[in-house]
């Protein structure tokens, strides 16, 4: 236990930092756990988050971690989630949009899956404040995410499709503010995606396909996609 004095200390210096990242790359299974096992032990000795003022974080999850116990700050305002494979993702995000209210960024990324993600199906979080979203290998056919933020007036998107995407049909029209689009993975995916993006303000579109030998004529379907539902 700290002498007496000493989380004065620390509570003196936890109100300057403003980022806290938990990535690090050789920091994996044991090792990984044990940081965050120590990070949350001493959210909940303490009561309180340990970094009131934190405004961006970044946090690792391999196999069964969960951010149940992670004390997010109202503060946050970018938030970055890596694991691998994904589980509970509907719990973390209902977390999120109620412990952080301010958030304006939010990117959760993990690795291609060695088995189908588990079907997760929740209603709209308010998310009121979010504007930029990064997904990368997102199974949206099983976690249709996008129904998750549908209420948040997102202006700037970057996802990178799987071959899933192929059958992801979402319950309603997402996106309807939606300025910038950047879109990684086959022309079939990316074009299934953008059938769903509503919005009248698209000003800007990047397709970043999977495979050098794709062609122009590969793109047509994305292309008529793209003209058609914007006019």
């Amino acid at each position: 236990m700290p002498r007496c004095g000493e989380w004065d200390s620390f509570d003196n210096y936890a109100r300057r930092v403003r980022v806290y990242s938990q990535t690090v790359e050789h920091y994996i299974g044991n090792d990984n756990h044990y940081i965050q096992e120590t990070y949350q032990r001493v959210s909940t000795m303490r009561q309180k988050h340990l970094f009131p003022d934190l405004r961006d974080l970044v946090w690792r999850m391999i196999y069964n971690d969960s951010m149940e116990s992670l004390s997010l700050p109202s503060s946050l305002r970018s938030l970055t989630i890596r694991q691998r494979p994904f589980t509970a993702l509907d719990q973390v995000l209902d977390q999120v949009a109620h412990h952080a209210p301010e958030l304006e960024t939010l990117e959760i990324r993990f690795g291609l899956l060695d088995r189908p993600a588990p079907y997760t199906t929740m209603n709209p979080l308010p998310f009121s404040r979010l504007k930029y979203i990064t997904l990368v290998f997102l199974d949206l056919a099983r976690v249709d995410i996008c129904h998750f933020l549908s209420l948040a007036s997102v202006t700037d998107l970057t996802v990178t499709l799987n071959d899933s995407e192929k059958v992801w049909q979402p319950r309603s029209p997402v996106f309807h503010v939606l300025k910038t689009l950047t879109i990684s993975g086959e022309p079939m995916s990316a074009s299934l995606f953008v059938k769903h993006v509503c919005s009248t303000r698209l000003r800007e579109v990047k397709f970043v396909h999977g495979h050098q030998d794709t062609t122009l004529s590969d793109c047509h379907e994305l292309l008529a996609a793209l003209f058609k539902t914007r006019g």
